[in-house]
């Protein structure tokens, strides 16, 4: 499988995203965003299934990138615990 990000490119980027998870007052902060910058957001159009959303999340994590999953939802139905995992 061919990576899509290359992991020396991931040291440039200097953010850092606020997590609900973490005790208040120790939440890190994101910086405010530049008008004029560039930026991408990765989105998933399908799923969930438990064969491709695992490997999905996985390289996410890794990469300590974010994405917006648009799920079908029948297999919501079918996979609700898979939905979840990425919640």
């Amino acid at each position: 499988m061919r990576p899509y990000l290359k992991k020396d490119l991931t040291k440039k980027w200097n953010v850092t995203y606020e997590n609900n998870d973490e005790p208040e007052g120790q939440k890190p902060i994101q910086p405010p965003l530049d008008p004029k910058g560039k930026y991408v957001a990765l989105t998933f159009d399908d799923g969930p299934h438990p064969k491709v959303t695992p490997r999905v999340l996985k390289t996410l994590k890794e990469y300590n990138a974010k994405a917006t999953f648009f799920m079908l939802g029948v297999q919501v139905e079918y996979y609700p615990d898979m939905a979840k995992k990425g919640c």
